[in-house]
């Protein structure tokens, strides 16, 4: 994995992920941000949010300048949470009501144990580079030189590599991965980390956008159109080869196992199960999608949103794509289904709720 410098203008394609915060990114984060906790803020109701998730009954939001708040009324309102950080938080997961855990700039991994009203830091960048460090020193032959480079590199950059995803099967076993193709596995509910970038078949050190998760087994999606899967943690990964080769964002898998991969200009590829071939779907209006939930039954079994903040469902009988929103929204980065049916979106500005008399 090779790190340059210049290749940050590689985030600027991230959509509104990144659009706000790219100056954070550009930039080495100061360590007094990875250590400084998020203050309260009147502006929390507008602020850039970046990932939602549910916790049990609760919803959980994060977004810039380390904010976090939780919603227990299927996000009609929303109260802050307490964060140990004031880095902008790019992701956030559950495995109950309980646990749960957020990754962010600064190379920063936070975990709670209290369903997102409290968090503990468990990695940052400092801490991630003194493990590729280690990591490297312990390697044998031929490649532990340039490894050691690498890592050295990294320590001297300080904590400006962020992580854009987690993900947890269980309490104990987990991922993180982000910018530059960084990939860090726990088996301890993340109280340890190990590298694992180097195992994954990512030899230009690409941006690591998205993790998912279904029955076959992981998905790792990210720029260039890179593809990877593998069944476990630990598992080996293999690569797909796709005809697109734009950044991606996300997967998505319907209720009828149809998968797709989605991202930059609007471009979605499905997974042909029979041939294993990929085929695009036609989007006649190519902004780019930056989310997608299973939807309510009513509205199909796959929703997509996008920099528009158009919200979109997907027929799979003939792969067609329709807007579905009554009224327009800021630019949409996650979305989540609430516990009453409706849809929660972690916007440009702020959290919004969409109820089905939005939908058409």
């Amino acid at each position: 994995m090779q790190i340059r410098k210049s290749k940050w203008f590689a985030v600027l394609g991230i959509s509104m992920l990144l659009l706000q915060p790219v100056q954070e990114v550009v930039a080495t984060v100061p360590v007094d941000a990875i250590e400084r906790p998020s203050v309260a803020s009147v502006r929390m109701s507008t602020a850039l949010m970046l990932s939602v998730a549910p916790a049990g009954q609760r919803l959980v939001a994060v977004g810039e300048r380390g904010f976090i708040q939780f919603s227990d009324d299927n996000g009609a309102t929303w109260t802050q949470a307490s964060s140990p950080v004031s880095v902008t938080l790019t992701s956030v997961r559950f495995v109950n009501a309980l646990r749960g855990w957020s990754v962010g700039h600064g190379g920063v991994v936070l975990a709670t144990r209290d369903g997102g009203k409290t968090w503990r830091k468990q990695l940052d960048g400092v801490m991630a580079a003194a493990l590729m460090k280690a990591a490297a020193t312990a390697q044998e032959g031929e490649a532990k030189a340039a490894a050691l480079r690498e890592a050295e590199r990294l320590v001297q950059e300080g904590a400006d590599k962020p992580f854009f995803d987690v993900y947890f099967s269980n309490e104990s076993s987990g991922l993180v991965v982000g910018a530059y193709g960084l990939a860090f596995v726990t088996e301890d509910g993340g109280n340890s980390w190990r590298p694992i970038g180097g195992r994954l078949p990512n030899p230009s050190g690409l941006h690591l956008f998205k993790i998912y998760s279904d029955a076959t087994g992981l998905w790792i999606v990210g720029e260039r159109g890179l593809v990877m899967r593998g069944r476990s943690f630990v598992d080996k990964f293999s690569s797909e080869e796709l005809p697109y080769k734009g950044s991606l964002y996300g997967v998505a898998c319907s209720s009828e196992k149809a998968c797709y991969v989605y991202g930059l200009r609007g471009n979605i590829l499905q997974l042909k199960s029979d041939t294993h071939s990929w085929a695009s779907v036609a989007n006649e209006q190519p902004l780019t999608i930056t989310t997608s939930v299973l939807a309510p039954d009513k509205l199909g079994s796959l929703i997509f949103a996008d920099q528009g903040g158009r919200i979109l469902s997907l027929d799979n009988q003939d792969a067609r794509l329709t807007v579905r929103m009554s009224r327009s929204l800021p630019p949409i980065n996650a979305l989540t289904t609430a516990t009453d049916g409706s849809l929660v979106a972690a916007t440009a500005k702020g959290m919004v709720r969409v109820t089905p008399s939005d939908f058409r």
